[in-house]
């Protein structure tokens, strides 16, 4: 909404993280402030979910090995899948082997 406008256009709110009387505009770039920020954030994992993380990466292994051990991965539609995803992971394209 324009309160009022003057010679030179409507008036304007003032950027955020200036100060009027400062001469020195301060992190005009809204993504040079995301970056800043980003860069201090820290994620800690709990030592129970650290547990838990490897806890299902041992079920997952054990469920892998199983399907080795059953031949699973011997089938030519598993081999092709495995093959097209392992090519579209190389070369970043949609990737369909016959």
């Amino acid at each position: 909404m324009v309160d009022r406008i003057s010679p030179s256009g409507p008036l304007q709110a003032p950027k955020v993280g200036v100060n009027p009387k400062d001469k020195k505009v301060a992190l005009e770039d809204p993504a040079s402030e995301v970056q800043a920020r980003q860069q201090e954030d820290i994620l800690e994992l709990s030592k129970e979910a650290k547990r838990v993380q490897e806890v299902q990466n041992t079920e997952r292994l054990r469920q892998v090995q199983s399907q080795v051990n059953a031949g699973f991965y011997n089938r030519p539609e598993i081999i092709r899948e495995t093959a097209s995803r392992i090519l579209r992971l190389v070369f970043n394209r949609d990737i369909t082997i016959k």
